[in-house]
């Protein structure tokens, strides 16, 4: 009877850790995603030189599409393209499968490129086209300063 019970709490113990854990490193991604999100703002405002007036109309614009974006982003990448390309052999694919494939990647690719259009308008109404150019070198130059970090 001892056994069973020392069993079943040391199986006990082992879960909670294992759950704690898990916990923890979400909240760790969770905090890593905030400060990236953070350094890319900073980067982004010192780059187009915003004014406050410029920056409390520029955010809450360009937030709500770039939410839109990396959302379809990572359908795309965590997504489509695991499924797809990464744990499926291609040559295993029949048409109908590589056409849907096809369908989906223009769906989320489509709502990509109407979110970026809407945000470029939406932005003229606040900061000058060529702030808007130097936005998307902005991004650029920050995404390939992560990946060179990486």
């Amino acid at each position: 009877m001892n056994t069973i019970n020392y069993t079943i709490m040391k199986k006990t113990l082992l879960l909670t850790c294992l759950l704690l854990f898990l916990g923890f490193n979400a909240e760790a991604q969770k905090l890593n995603g905030q400060r990236m999100q953070l350094l890319k703002a900073n980067f982004i405002t010192t780059e187009l030189d915003l004014s406050p007036e410029e920056a409390q109309q520029f955010w809450p614009v360009y937030n709500k599409y770039n939410k839109i974006i990396r959302q379809s982003t990572n359908q795309l990448d965590r997504g489509l393209i695991k499924t797809y390309l990464n744990e499926k052999n291609i040559d295993e694919l029949d048409e109908k499968q590589a056409q849907q494939f096809l369908q989906d990647v223009q769906h989320h690719e489509g709502a990509i490129l109407e979110a970026k259009t809407l945000l470029i308008n939406d932005l003229k109404g606040v900061i000058s086209s060529k702030k808007i150019v130097k936005l998307m070198k902005a991004e650029r130059d920050f995404n390939r300063r992560i990946l060179q970090e990486l």
